[in-house]
């Protein structure tokens, strides 16, 4: 995602988490995005290149004590992800949990991206898939 993507999904995602918060007891929005090159070769040959952009999100709320739980990867239907949440947590077992507030959350993002994997150039791939072959 680039970052103005990036930054407009955060503020959607806040948006999200404040009405989850206000139409249940907990909730919690976990976003997951990742951005792949696929490579594909066939008969020793480079048969194609690609590049896809992936993004998930979950919401999970605590409403009446019990605990529901959503998925999406359409990012147009946030809302909808938090309706189903609720509606499961009807069926949802009890939650006998408590979820970690903002105080909570780490002041940094855990150190688990490498920059240099990003930067590493598509050419570079590409010989690299060459000498392997």
């Amino acid at each position: 995602m680039t970052d103005d993507g990036a930054g407009a999904l955060e503020e959607r995602l806040e948006r999200l988490l404040a009405r989850a918060a206000e139409r249940s007891e907990l909730a919690e929005v976990y976003c997951l995005t990742r951005t792949g090159t696929p490579v594909e070769y066939e008969n020793n040959r480079l048969k194609s290149i690609s590049t896809a952009e992936h993004a998930g999100v979950a919401v999970r709320v605590v409403a009446g004590g019990r605990v529901g739980f959503s998925t999406t990867t359409d990012l147009d239907a946030l809302d909808e992800a938090l309706d189903y949440a609720l509606a499961s947590a009807a069926y949802g077992g009890p939650a006998d949990f408590d979820l970690p507030g903002p105080d909570a959350l780490l002041p940094t993002r855990p150190d688990t991206y490498d920059p240099a994997v990003s930067d590493y150039a598509l050419e570079r791939m590409l010989a690299l898939g060459e000498r392997l072959l």
